[in-house]
């Protein structure tokens, strides 16, 4: 387990990232270039004309999805782009979210956003992760170096006090909580590039079967022309997540390889029916199962919550 000593990312009070310490000897935001991973096909995605949001649908409590994501974040940046991370957390957390980013105080600000309620709290589905706040202490790295990059959560936490909702059938709240997701989302676009990560199932242009009524997910709520939806690609692994009523199934579980419907996506990353470790991201030449693409993380691992940093 890391210390929270660990979790440093060498921010001096001066502003600036300290690459020797916090000495002297720091590099002006404007001198530092990005050395982000490749990704094949990321380029292309982060530069198609008219997209202005990509979303990708992960699976909660892997490590490897929100990687994946700060690696798209990091090319983002290196084409010039202003760029927004938004996050499946509740908008009421953005305060908590800009207070980190701004606190110079790397070790202080850990422990503040490691203490508050969503990150402590019993129900741990995985978006609250050690795999989900080295993305956040990514994001910040960049940020303090200069780059035009923020966080965005926009889940709406509050909607079940809306005047009339409990009086909406489950069907009909699940309908209202999408659109709602799906317009907290979309208010993050503007004139930057907004990369969020969601649960896949709310990633995906498609309706959810609920008792005797469906209704459709947040993508079917975006403008189709202007956003572009990618699911996880895998074949298998651990990952920490809630698979029962109770916080007490909040653990590791263990899944079997994803597969698309006509099994067109299992087979992009695999040769002579082996995974191809690459790190890659690929768009269909038209939807396929409520998806404009996929994105490849060969395997993922279990990342456990993030809060267990603060008890050292």
């Amino acid at each position: 387990m890391k210390s929270l000593k660990e979790l440093g990312i060498g921010i001096c009070l001066g502003g600036s990232l300290a690459l020797t310490g916090c000495g002297q000897e720091t590099v002006a935001p404007s001198l530092v270039e990005l050395n982000c991973p490749e990704i094949q096909g990321a380029e292309a995605l982060l530069t198609r004309e008219g997209v202005d949001l990509i979303v990708f649908g992960e699976i909660h409590g892997a490590k490897e999805p929100p990687q994946f994501v700060a690696d798209m974040i990091c090319a983002s940046l290196k084409t010039g782009q202003s760029t927004v991370l938004a996050l499946e957390y509740p908008y009421g957390q953005q305060g908590d979210l800009d207070e980190y980013l701004n606190n110079a105080d790397e070790t202080l600000a850990a422990r503040i956003l490691l203490s508050k309620k969503f990150w402590t709290r019993e129900w741990q589905d995985g978006r609250t992760s050690q795999a989900m706040f080295d993305l956040i202490k990514q994001i910040k790295s960049y940020y303090v170096l200069g780059y035009d990059v923020r966080l965005h959560a926009y889940q709406p936490w509050d909607i079940s006090t809306t005047e009339g909702y409990d009086k909406l059938s489950r069907s009909e709240q699940g309908q209202a909580y999408e659109k709602k997701m799906a317009k907290n989302l979309w208010s993050a676009v503007g004139d930057n590039k907004v990369i969020a990560l969601v649960g896949n199932l709310h990633a995906k242009r498609g309706a959810y079967p609920y008792e005797s009524k469906s209704y459709d997910l947040m993508a079917k709520h975006l403008p189709i022309d202007a956003v572009v939806t990618v699911n996880v690609q895998h074949f298998g692994g651990t990952a920490w997540n809630c698979r029962g009523e109770t916080p007490n199934m909040c653990k590791v579980y263990k899944s079997g390889a994803s597969r698309g419907k006509d099994k067109k996506s299992s087979q992009i990353f695999r040769k002579n029916g082996e995974p191809i470790r690459l790190k890659a991201v690929h768009m269909h030449f038209e939807n396929e199962n409520g998806y404009d693409g996929v994105y490849n993380i060969v395997t993922f691992t279990s990342s456990s919550p993030a809060h267990t940093l603060i008890t050292d």
